[in-house]
């Protein structure tokens, strides 16, 4: 578990930089990697909100919250392109569908 500042540091950064991680991976449509690390940030939240969060002072605080919402900026964004995606593949799997029915009207 994260004990001092410092490993509430590493793990704050780690989070961080997964949720960069999670919009560039969604940018490439690499939805197995992007569900990895969902979990992989989910656990790394867990493990850092499950401690005391006093021991920091007021400053620090601020700059999570504002974290925080860089975060959801980016899990929105991500969201986006997951949802596009889906709509582009509803609509390719529905041409394909219309494509094996007229081969099948065909033979």
């Amino acid at each position: 578990m994260a004990n001092t500042c410092s490993d509430r540091e590493k793990i704050w950064q780690q989070i961080l930089d997964s949720s960069t991680a999670m919009q560039e991976v969604a940018e490439k449509n690499d939805w197995v990697a992007l569900n990895e690390l969902i979990e992989s940030r989910q656990k790394l939240l867990k493990t850092f909100f499950s401690n005391d969060l006093a021991q920091h002072q007021q400053e620090r605080l601020k700059q999570i919250r504002d974290d925080i919402q860089q975060i959801l900026r980016q899990d929105a964004h991500t969201k986006k392109l997951s949802r596009r995606n889906k709509d582009i593949l509803a609509k390719g799997l529905q041409t394909l569908s219309k494509g094996k029915q007229a081969l099948k009207d065909y033979r």
